[in-house]
């Protein structure tokens, strides 16, 4: 279910979209590309946590990862 803040960046998102040459494309199309944009922003966001956390040195060497995930499940 979509929240107000949802449909809120999707009015805006497809407004803009309209006002900037996409007046061809349909409601089906318009929410295609907001959420493929949303998706991306995602990634994005979710990369740039990453390269926080290595910078922060809030990292953990793959090989010990590795070594604990093999346990817990051996548990």
């Amino acid at each position: 279910m979509a929240t107000t803040e949802e449909l809120t960046h999707f009015s805006h998102f497809a407004a803009h979209q309209l006002e900037n040459g996409g007046s061809d494309s349909s409601l089906e199309e318009l929410l295609a590309e907001w959420r493929m944009a949303r998706e991306r922003q995602d990634a994005n966001e979710g990369i740039q946590r990453g390269l926080a956390d290595v910078a922060a040195g809030r990292t953990q060497p793959a090989r010990e990862f590795l070594a604990e995930a093999r346990r817990s499940r051996s548990s």
